[in-house]
């Protein structure tokens, strides 16, 4: 019919953006077990050695695991502790709280990110989670860590701006920013080296051999 004439037009277009090739967003969906058919796009699963067909539209209803394409380390482990409340100021505290490891996949190589190591520690953000985009990154150094999750920079500004993140927190979020500065300067000197080491150690404790 016409809208699939459309479709399949369209589909042979190449996009010219980041690294986003024909090639490259078809290896990509055979390596997660997508498969094109004319009744749309379904996943195949391999259960005790059948071959499970699904629609692409139940993916959103499972639970998401460590072999996820976008990929969670330890499923919604936060970074920041309940014993770090009162350590940092509470901007920190709640940013962080909306925050989440991962690990870096072949979905995150887009646009301009520099590619890392698949398996590659990073922070996510655990509203939009299984999106692969603006709400993951992937420090190479403590000091980008750190600088990432100031007022008004990368983290912070996605999470104003993401579309899952619920109103309530933005408004804490608001709130706790304006007395950021004061409580920053009330707490006992050095803190910020220390939280941040302490954050490092944490979202790179596997790789140390901690676990």
């Amino acid at each position: 019919d016409e809208v699939r004439e459309e479709y399949n037009k369209l589909k042979s277009i190449r996009s010219h953006s980041g690294n986003a090739s024909m090639p490259y967003w078809i290896d990509s969906a055979k390596s997660l077990g997508l498969v094109d058919t004319p009744s749309g796009i379904f996943l195949n699963k391999t259960v005790d050695g059948a071959i499970i067909r699904k629609p692409l539209t139940l993916l959103d209803d499972e639970k998401r695991s460590t072999d996820d394409p976008i990929g969670t380390v330890d499923d919604g482990a936060h970074l920041v502790l309940e014993e770090d409340k009162g350590t940092i100021p509470d901007f920190l505290f709640l940013l962080w709280r909306q925050q989440q490891k991962c690990r870096y996949k072949d979905v995150d190589r887009l646009g301009k990110r520099k590619f890392r190591d698949n398996g590659f520690p990073g922070v996510e953000c655990k509203h939009c989670a299984r999106h692969a985009g603006a709400g993951r990154y992937f420090p190479l150094t403590l000091t980008t860590l750190a600088n990432n999750n100031n007022p008004f920079n990368c983290t912070h500004s996605h999470m104003m701006k993401c579309a899952s993140c619920p109103k309530e927190v933005k408004d804490e979020l608001n709130k706790a920013q304006a007395s950021f500065a004061a409580q920053s300067a009330s707490l006992r000197k050095g803190w910020r080296k220390k939280f941040y080491e302490t954050l490092w150690d944490r979202l790179h404790e596997e790789q140390q051999g901690v676990l």
